[in-house]
């Protein structure tokens, strides 16, 4: 069955996040509790495995392997924050 599913993220630099096979991204940034979330339509038929996520802060370096692209950005703590995955 295909749904969207909110996977809540850590304010840290690089994280791990377990989603469906597949999973199509279609937004990245705070919930109303002001948690980074990424929203993905995925279907809960297919099996689980790990992606790479990434929250750079305004300012700081941005990694240089192992992600595909931004996927948004939020205003957190009085700075600008950009997820990558």
């Amino acid at each position: 069955m295909n749904i969207i599913q909110k996977y809540p993220l850590k304010l840290v630099d690089h994280q791990e996040i377990e989603v469906y096979s597949g999973a199509q991204i279609i937004y990245a940034g705070l919930d109303d509790c002001k948690t980074p979330c990424i929203w993905a339509i995925v279907n809960t038929d297919f099996m689980k495995h790990k992606i790479p996520i990434w929250i750079v802060e305004s300012g700081k370096s941005v990694p240089k392997m192992g992600f595909s692209g931004y996927l948004g950005a939020f205003a957190k703590e009085y700075n600008m924050w950009f997820i990558f995955g």
